[in-house]
């Protein structure tokens, strides 16, 4: 049994879950380690595939630094052969002149823009995931078909990728990537309602989450966010809510905070924006059912915990459950 070492700031769960389906439905002979950048030194397996989805500076967590970061990946490349694999975001190749010896597995980069310099890409202006074979660039799957939308998407996407053509056909792996629905509470696709998509992002627990969360979208959202906590940045977010929501629906202690910065945005019109404020999901989700149109996407993502932050599943399991409730809900 060989081993995929998962790490990055962001799009772990999504990854390993992803490859994890991959594993299990095609019987991959891999075992799949989603491992926090600040937890690499617990490592105890060989790397046999090593992926780093990202680097940011939010979150290292318990980490002073990009070196001391970059210091613990490149502890596991050194226990990587020539067969060894080593997957790389191309956004952050800055980690290859800060490694202290030469590469010693076999290298793939990916990078969420066209970019055919490297192995796997998303051309967005012809609407593919590609990769590279050889020199020839090939499609792998149209991007409008995959279910969760974003920049953090696409990079678990193209990692995810950058592995699976090591060990699969194409058109397998691109009935995984469009029949997956992403991590459990992490930006996951639920399902449709009146023709809008439905998405659970209950793992949100920082204003920068909730305004990540509505940035992939082209059409004007209902917005489910909120919290318990007072006196937290929300003016960022006032300004995203005017920009991507239509409808603002806010639950929790933070309720006033965020509808007073969302009423200070210079581009606040009370006509092309409704806020609510209510006291549960289940109320938030009446008010779904209330004002949905015809395709309105539903974002769940709240801004700070509405419960204990490492309960986030079921806070998202609420969300659903009182979604699948709906008579228009498939």
């Amino acid at each position: 049994m060989k081993n995929v070492i998962i790490t990055g700031s962001h799009g772990k769960s999504s990854c390993a879950r992803l490859l994890n389906e991959a594993v299990n439905r095609e019987h991959l002979a891999y075992k799949v380690h989603m491992v926090p950048l600040d937890r690499l030194d617990d490592v105890e397996v060989h790397p046999d595939v090593l992926i780093v989805t990202n680097i940011c500076a939010y979150p290292l967590k318990n980490m002073s630094s990009y070196q001391e970061c970059v210091e613990e990946i490149d502890r596991l490349m050194e226990l990587q052969t020539e067969e060894d694999l080593f997957i790389l975001n191309a956004d952050y190749s800055f980690i290859l002149s800060m490694i202290s010896g030469p590469l010693r597995g076999r290298m793939k980069m990916f990078r969420p823009r066209k970019d055919e310099s490297v192995d796997v890409w998303v051309d967005y202006e012809n609407d593919f995931l590609m990769e590279k074979d050889g020199d020839i660039a090939v499609p792998v799957t149209k991007r409008s078909l995959l279910k969760v939308p974003g920049l953090r998407a696409d990079e678990f996407y193209c990692a995810c990728t950058a592995f699976l053509i090591e060990c699969l056909e194409k058109e397998k792996i691109a009935n995984l990537l469009k029949t997956f629905s992403g991590a459990e509470g992490h930006f996951e696709y639920v399902g449709s309602y009146r023709g809008g998509p439905i998405f659970n992002n209950a793992c949100s627990v920082l204003p920068s989450d909730a305004v990540y969360s509505l940035m992939p979208f082209y059409k004007k959202v209902i917005f489910i966010t909120g919290g318990l906590l007072k006196g937290w940045p929300y003016r960022g977010l006032g300004l995203i809510n005017v920009t991507y929501a239509r409808e603002l629906i806010l639950i929790g202690e933070s309720a006033n905070e965020i509808e007073r910065e969302t009423k200070k945005a210079s581009c606040y019109d009370p006509a092309k924006i409704r806020i609510d404020k209510v006291m549960s999901i289940e109320r938030a989700v009446e008010l779904v059912q209330e004002i949905a149109e015809e395709g309105d996407p539903v974002v769940f993502s709240p801004s700070t915990p509405l419960s204990d932050p490492y309960d986030y599943l079921a806070v998202g399991w609420e969300f659903k459950k009182c979604m699948e409730k709906l008579e228009e809900f498939v």
